[in-house]
């Protein structure tokens, strides 16, 4: 958990942090987003404001940058706070649960792309997508507190913008 607390008290400490508190007083944790390859990674804190039902997005890299974001959700979709101090399951525990998976199950797949969302659906949970050396997106989503597998599937990436012929 050290890592997401020290991660998020950098972003919480730094000016364009407080700039944006003092304009928007409302916005809160919404969700932890890494991004990795083998060649970077990137990290970005989501801070929801509901008096425009936008995400401020703080990226933390050498400068902490932030930036405005439109919120991809069902329009009476709510959007819950992260409370971090109710998550368990760290990001290297996560890491682990999903390593075990993949070379349990999908061990003929190989990550190349590795994108972890924590976020509150109900309860906090880590929803990790790979994509695969084989162009399959491998998703699933562990509970952030027992670290128990929710759900799991894998997809052919190449699929997701293809429309059913019989579905129109």
């Amino acid at each position: 958990m050290q890592d997401l607390v020290e991660t998020l008290k950098k972003v919480e400490s730094s000016s364009i942090f407080k700039e944006q508190k003092e304009k928007h007083k409302e916005i809160y944790l919404a969700s932890f987003f890494k991004m990795a390859d083998d060649e970077k990674e990137e990290i970005q804190l989501h801070y929801y404001n509901p008096e425009t039902d936008k995400m401020i997005l703080f990226i933390i890299a050498d400068e902490i940058t932030s930036q405005e974001s439109e919120v991809f959700k069902q329009s009476d979709a709510i959007i819950k706070e992260l409370k971090l101090d109710e998550v368990k399951i760290n990001f290297e525990e996560a890491s682990k649960i999903i390593s075990k998976l993949l070379s349990e199950k999908y061990n003929h797949e190989s990550p190349n792309k590795r994108i972890f969302i924590l976020q509150n659906l109900e309860k906090p949970i880590w929803n990790i997508t790979y994509l695969t050396t084989s162009i399959n997106l491998l998703n699933v989503k562990i509970n952030a507190i027992t670290g128990e597998i929710i759900s799991e599937n894998i997809t052919p990436a190449l699929q997701l913008g293809k429309v059913n012929p019989e579905s129109q």
